[in-house]
């Protein structure tokens, strides 16, 4: 039984690094390495049947969201293509196995190496490509800033990359600063360093208030006395990014220009007018997730505009496919998350947890930031990470059981 248990674990350890080392760049890879490491865990649950329940801090907040999706898929305009669509509620699980697994520091730590390693090298990929325009999967150029390019990393849109290292950025901060001196902490520094470049050359602006919003909650989370130093750290860097390529106040101006524009029928303003005529059709339950493009259609008939699969706003999208229950419960699964963040700092003091929590703090704070301006939740790539680095965090706040760690 012993030795059955060690391989198990093993694959759940190899599983996590092959998701951690593809995820900066390759969804299928962090996909697989996920899947693995999900398969062996649920086989070793087998083994320590009964068990508590896992992950108990966020078990219910999880359940109430299923059963509002689950409530929208029925009642919505299509219940046979929402529940099609529901097969991206899989991220939940790697948020139960992730907070379970990494309270043991020690795995914590070589996953976030892993990653931070992984990380680094796309973020310094991404800077030059700026330059270059060159992408691996792309024939064509990348789309023009000036006489530079959008960055974009690996990744399909400037979007996704954006959040994505924004929340690296974030996260390497928070787990570097305090210990800077350290050889692993000056390493993270720097891949903050240029995964904040990397988001300013992506040309994005929801990023751009994303990451203004978490290096707030750095300022008002973090303990160490000299903090503050993050904000001429940050200017520092983002007037240099523009000296560089003073094409990025181009994209600021769009925010004036074009986003807000309600006659403008591409405008965000325009996108949310017509998503919340849709949410006004089915207010209770929605229209059922996988559903929007069919319910936006017929608003945008006779207009020369894009046909948008989501409402460019998380929570705007959630409230027009899953109605006020859906709402509800998306915003309950993040009030929870945050209260139980907020009251594990109160109780460490200058643990070596603390930068964790903090983390955790300021990568929710990031994400809602961003879901004002698009609709990220159901994107794996930046999701996976998210629920990664908040698992890290809850991590701390769970008992730590020997028996579940028992071979590192």
């Amino acid at each position: 039984m012993g030795t059955i248990r060690q391989l198990l674990w093993w694959g759940q350890l190899a599983g996590c690094c092959i998701f951690a080392f593809f995820s900066p760049f390759s969804i299928a890879g962090a996909q697989i390495g996920l899947v693995a490491a999900l398969i062996f865990w649920l086989l070793d649950v087998v083994f320590e049947i009964p068990r508590p329940l896992p992950a108990r801090l966020i078990a219910l907040p999880v359940l109430v969201y299923g059963v509002a999706v689950f409530c929208a898929a029925i009642f919505g305009i299509n219940p046979k293509k929402s529940f099609s669509s529901l097969d991206e509620l899989w991220l939940f699980l790697p948020l139960f196995f992730f907070s379970q697994r990494l309270t043991d520091a020690m795995f914590r730590r070589r996953l976030l190496d892993v990653l931070v390693f992984s990380s680094g090298v796309i973020a310094l990929y991404a800077i030059l490509q700026h330059f270059t325009g060159w992408h691996p999967h792309r024939p064509e150029s990348l789309m023009p800033l000036g006489n530079r390019f959008r960055s974009l990393g690996t990744f399909s849109t400037e979007l996704t990359f954006g959040l994505y290292f924004t929340l690296v950025a974030a996260a390497c901060f928070c787990l570097g600063w305090e210990h800077r001196r350290r050889r692993r902490e000056k390493g993270y520094l720097l891949v903050s360093i240029l995964s904040f470049l990397a988001v300013l050359f992506s040309g994005g602006r929801a990023p751009l208030v994303s990451i203004s919003v978490g290096l707030i909650l750095i300022l008002l989370l973090l303990k160490a006395k000299d903090r503050w130093l993050v904000v001429p750290w940050a200017a520092a860097l983002t007037v240099a990014a523009y000296l560089v390529s003073p094409a990025l106040f181009s994209r600021m101006e769009l925010v004036k220009r074009f986003d807000f524009q309600i006659n403008n029928p591409d405008s965000r303003a325009a996108i949310w007018q017509r998503s919340y005529e849709i949410f006004q059709e089915r207010p209770i339950f929605g229209i059922g997730f996988g559903n929007f493009q069919a319910a936006y259609a017929p608003k945008i008939k006779g207009l020369r505009t894009t046909l948008y699969g989501h409402a460019h706003n998380d929570f705007l999208n959630v409230l027009v496919v899953a109605g006020l229950a859906g709402l509800a419960a998306f915003l309950f699964f993040w009030k929870v998350l945050l209260l139980q963040i907020l009251k594990g700092l109160k109780k460490t003091g200058d643990e070596p947890e603390r930068r964790f929590l903090v983390m955790g703090g300021v990568s929710i704070g990031i994400y809602l930031a961003y879901a004002l301006f698009e609709s990220s939740f159901s994107d794996q790539e930046p999701m996976m990470l998210l629920f990664f680095l908040l698992a890290a965090a809850l991590s701390t706040l769970e008992k730590r059981n020997p028996k579940w760690a028992p071979f590192l």
